[in-house]
């Protein structure tokens, strides 16, 4: 039978009130004194241990201290002991640095106290105040700090890091119970912890985010690692401190999920969107080309400005959401600049022309004739620049100026674009928010001109995501001027050839006979509508595997596809993959995608999975036209497939029936 654990009371510890070191006994759990010899009332201050034993320890006690105790505590209950320096702040006197070493005792009620054993120092030189203030700090602050020999084996750590990776609790992979050292049992990737050493054990610092094993289980820390000198082994250690970032990278996590969710939910709704603005812009274009009296033509007129101001605004809310996600893909496609500046200035030129100001260009003869970039992003730019000048200017005139700056770094080319007016002018105050989303110069001019407040924050990401800057000069009352510039990679010499006469004569057929895929009735009557107005035949069918069977059962010619991407039974993107497996490339068979899915349009995912171009909805008869002669100029005229179909009737705008309340 094993003796019962002894427990003491104050006149057991009489003897050491002899001695003339500090001894005392501290309840940790009720965080007050229960005994002190003389040496240790005298260190604390007090006038007898009765005024010790009521005086008040609780508070302000930090937290840091609050864990460091209840670390010893879990030490004591193993029967340790711990060797330590801490300095009091006694009631009345200055602080007090002691050398302690501290062990469990057992008080009455049975519980576990700390017996604690201090020695001063002689003089007071012995303390180096500055070392003091350091140990302190590390001892106080949310950051765990370790200190490791050579090998990985723990020499040191502060309370932080005694809190979260010390204890009988400590969270371990029950694998690597054989883990040679404590600084890599604590990494949950092995295989980074093992790479983290030996850099660090070469001489070289390391930072990274990772995950460590702790006390409550794995959790996220920033981690920094270094090699030191160790000042009282004169040996090579490892410095290790760990922050957790656990709340910051769920933050993040939850960031993204809902980042992916808006993204996903601006897919859905621009499709919803831009599918009755894409029957309102093509049925509003194919009004405006029937015979109509002077007064219908100026409300057709009206109209299309109107559904073209609409789709803007809508453009600009979904590209800044998709540009937010980092979903915007660049293309870097050899083009000719000068054809992007003076298309973007055509674009402009009949409302400048209705207001009366005059549009110049100033190119100058040291620009490349090809660059390599995103043509298209370059024009939304300067479209954009230009017309906020058109906007904002009511007399006088917009010049778009280019011109060659030195090549940078990387022996890019750098082109500097600026588009000037004699507009109202901005304020220096308003010039720092108008490149933020949602900012115009001020509330009146949002009033009075209308706009989302997005298009120039489009525009500084846009310059940012091809490498350049842009930036404002204005002055209030007499025009601005908007500038950007961005590098530009020169295309690789070739040889650039006319097209052949085979494919002038498929770019100058007139008549085509065209397979449209699509699902929505509305669609499909819009569709065979601007076939017919162009000249050429149109053959619906509702859905992708529809557009297989008519291609792989009938005996009519198809010179192309007209293929929307998202329909029921099976999509565009699928019915395309299909069509291309059985062997008929975009050289025997064209296929135009036709798709309202604003995040999904992606030119270079269409191109790879066999379609020849794609266009985003609403769809204009002059881009439909110039896509299509450009998909019919890429096959070669003596590789046109013929195709057998169920049923040699085609439709057209009369027979596309639809219901009512489409």
């Amino acid at each position: 039978m094993s003796d019962p654990i002894r427990c003491y009371t104050r006149q057991n510890l009489a003897p050491f009130d002899l001695l003339e070191h500090p001894i005392w006994v501290f309840d940790i759990e009720k965080k007050a004194m229960w005994w002190a010899n003389p040496a240790a009332i005298e260190m604390w201050n007090a006038d007898s241990l009765e005024s010790l034993l009521n005086r008040s320890f609780a508070d302000g006690m930090s937290e840091a201290t609050e864990r460091r105790l209840a670390e010893y505590l879990c030490l004591f209950q193993k029967g340790k002991k711990v060797t330590d320096q801490w300095t009091f702040y006694p009631s009345g006197r200055g602080p007090t640095t002691v050398y302690v070493t501290y062990s469990g005792i057992r008080i009455e009620g049975g519980r576990l106290a700390m017996l604690s054993e201090g020695v001063l120092p002689t003089v007071k030189e012995d303390i180096d105040q500055s070392s003091l203030r350091d140990v302190e700090m590390l001892r106080h602050l949310p950051v765990a700090a370790c200190q490791f020999n050579r090998n990985g084996d723990i020499m040191h750590q502060n309370p932080e890091a005694l809190h979260l990776f010390s204890g009988d609790n400590q969270s371990k992979d029950p694998s690597n119970d054989s883990t040679p050292c404590e600084f890599l049992r604590r990494f949950v990737d092995r295989k980074l912890g093992v790479h983290v050493l030996k850099e660090v054990q070469k001489g070289n610092d390391y930072r990274l985010e990772t995950q460590q094993y702790t006390n409550s289980g794995r959790k996220w820390f920033a981690i920094e690692v270094r090699r030191s000198k160790d000042p009282i082994i004169a040996e090579d250690v490892i410095l290790y401190s760990a922050r957790d970032i656990s709340e910051v990278i769920q933050a993040k996590k939850e960031a993204e999920k809902l980042n992916i969710e808006k993204s996903e939910f601006m897919a859905v709704m621009a499709h919803e969107i831009r599918t009755p603005l894409h029957q309102v812009v093509g049925f509003i274009e194919l009004l405006g080309q029937t015979t109509l009296t002077r007064e219908q033509s100026g409300f057709v007129t009206l109209l299309q400005n109107s559904a073209m101001s609409l789709m803007s605004v809508i453009n600009d809310l979904l590209d800044y959401t998709k540009l937010e996600a980092g979903k915007m893909n660049l293309e870097m496609i050899p083009f000719d600049t000068k054809g992007v500046v003076e298309g973007s200035l055509a674009v402009i030129e009949p409302k400048t022309e209705e207001k009366g100001i005059s549009i110049e260009s100033e190119i100058s003869d040291m620009i490349p004739e090809k660059v390599v970039g995103d043509p298209n992003r370059l024009r939304q730019i300067l479209l954009n620049l230009l017309q906020n000048a058109s906007k904002f200017t009511h007399s006088g005139s917009i010049t778009l100026s280019v011109r060659r700056l030195e090549d940078d770094d990387n022996g890019r080319v750098v082109l500097r674009f600026v588009v000037e007016d004699t507009g109202i002018g901005i304020s220096c105050e308003h010039q720092k928010q108008i490149f933020q989303k949602y900012q115009q110069a001020c509330t009146s001019v949002a009033r009075q001109f209308g706009g989302t407040g997005l298009g120039l924050a489009i525009c500084k990401i846009l310059t940012e995501l091809m490498g350049g800057s842009i930036g404002v000069d204005s002055e209030l009352g007499k025009g601005s001027e908007f500038w950007l510039e961005i590098p530009f990679d020169l295309p690789p010499e070739r040889s650039n050839t006319l097209p052949n006469r085979m494919e002038k004569e498929v770019i100058s057929s007139s008549h085509w006979r065209i397979l449209v895929a699509e699902d929505n009735k509305v669609n499909q009557k819009m569709a065979v509508a601007m076939l017919n107005r162009m000249g050429h035949e149109a053959v619906v069918v509702e859905n992708g595997q529809q557009a297989l069977d008519e291609l792989q059962n009938t005996d009519a010619k198809y010179d192309l596809v007209l293929m929307d991407v998202q329909m029921p039974v099976m999509d565009g993107n699928e019915a395309t993959k299909r069509i291309r497996a059985q062997g008929l490339s975009n050289k025997i068979l064209p296929i135009v995608g036709l798709t309202a899915d604003y995040q999904s349009a992606d030119e270079d995912y269409y191109r790879d999975i066999g379609m020849n171009d794609c266009i985003g909805k609403p769809v204009r008869m002059k881009n439909l036209n110039a896509v299509m002669h450009r998909a019919i100029a890429d096959r070669s005229l003596g590789s046109l497939h013929s195709f057998h179909r169920t049923s040699n009737r085609s439709l057209n705008a009369e027979e596309a029936k639809i219901p009512e309340a489409a």
